[in-house]
Order: C-alpha cells, then structure tokens, then sequence
C-alpha cells in the first residue's frame, strides 16, 4: 500500500487525532506540524498532500463538483467556505468540464464564503487574517486569490463576509435539527440565510468535534517530535 504520514499538532481534538490513527497512517504530533510536513516531503522527495500548496487538490475537489451535478435535479447557487480556496476553484472546474461537455448550459452561481474578521477588505483574501470563529485552522494567505476571484465573477456569484453572531444563530439552527458541522459549515448556512437565496445548495464542511483534547494514553506508540532525524 501508499505510505502516509500524518503531521498533526497536539492540541488537534481528540476524535479527529483517533479518526486519523485509525486509518492507518504514521502520526508525528509536533507544534510545527505543517513546516514539519514541508521538510520531510523535500527530504524524502515525497508528496505533500497540503491542498493550499498541492494543485492535485483541485483535481480531487473536481469530483465534488461531478457528484453535486449527479445529485441536483437543476442547477442552483453553491455557496462553500474558502481558506486556500481549492474546493471552490475545484467545484469551478468541474462545471466549466461540463459546460464544455454539453452537460449543463450554464455555470452555476458559486459563492465563496469567510469570517468577517478574516478578510475585512474588499479583495478575496486581506494580507493580513485575523480569523473569528470559521477558518481558524486555514491559512493567512492563499495564492489563489485570483482564482476565486475569477471563479465568483463569471459564474455570477460573490464573496460573502460573515460575522460571528451570524455564525452561532446559524449552528443553533443547524443543531435544532440534530446536525453537527464545522464553524466553517455553519457560516455557508449563514450567508444562505444572509442572501435570501431560496434554493441555495450549502456545503457543510467538516464537523463539530467537542473539547476534548489528546490523552497520554492516546499518544502511546505515536512519535512526538519537533525536529525528524534524518
């Protein structure tokens, strides 16, 4: 099988550090788990699956577009949360292939959706992020800012700044009926909301995982670590 290996920081919640365990994969916890990814990926001349810096991404987010295509009976506004804005561009992608094709007559409209502190400026990302409730785990600068750009203006849709007050009265909506999601699923539920878009497709992304953080327990086996040997 493919060797994988997960670089994980130890404050990650405990369900996802067990979810991540479980498949398999080698776990390095480490306070520098990204810079520690790059290097190894250099060293051993590996891939590093980051999909803010691997443009393979786009391709496997590609087939989240197909699958929305499959399952719609018509064509209707998607609005998704963006951080590097791979799922967006991918999602773009997939319907411009199907346009092409004849499959579809027009692009969807495509809605890219962030924390209003994250990117106060009218531009798809402000240089400097200060997140707020969604988007705390992305990144502060994506390199496909242009790509977003372009993939809202031609399908017809926008960037949407959401607040936090609008994020919570969106999960206490969503958990009404029983439905756990992400901070960052929860504020696409709140620019839905916020455009008055009555057929809207939202993308909830992730899930609410609770407080509880890794137990020593847990660690057993797992290397921890700041620096790899070579």
């Amino acid at each position: 099988g493919i060797k994988l290996w997960a670089f994980l920081p130890p404050t990650i919640p405990r369900q996802k550090y067990l979810a991540a365990k479980e498949s398999g994969a080698e776990i390095v916890l480490s306070h520098r788990a990204m810079r520690m990814a790059n290097y190894l990926a250099k060293k051993k001349k590996t891939i590093n699956l980051r999909p803010s810096l691997n443009d393979d991404s786009i391709v496997g987010f590609k087939t989240l577009g197909f699958e929305i295509f499959e399952q719609s009976e018509k064509i209707r506004p998607i609005f998704t949360f963006v951080t590097s804005g791979s799922s967006l561009v991918g999602i773009f992608s997939a319907f411009q292939k199907l346009k092409n094709e004849g499959c579809v007559e027009k692009l969807p409209e495509l809605h890219a959706v962030q924390s209003v502190l994250a990117a106060p400026s009218e531009t798809p990302v402000a240089d400097e992020l200060v997140w707020g409730l969604a988007g705390q785990g992305g990144i502060r600068r994506t390199r496909r800012a242009n790509q977003i750009a372009e993939a809202t203006s031609v399908c017809g849709g926008r960037i949407w700044r959401i607040a936090d007050d609008e994020i919570k009265d969106a999960a206490r909506q969503l958990s009404r009926h029983n439905v756990k999601t992400s901070w960052e699923g929860c504020a696409s539920l709140a620019a839905v909301l916020k455009s008055g878009e009555p057929e809207a497709l939202c993308i909830l992304t992730g899930r609410f995982y609770d407080s509880a953080g890794v137990s020593e327990v847990d660690k057993i086996g797992v290397r921890q670590a700041e620096n790899i040997a070579d």
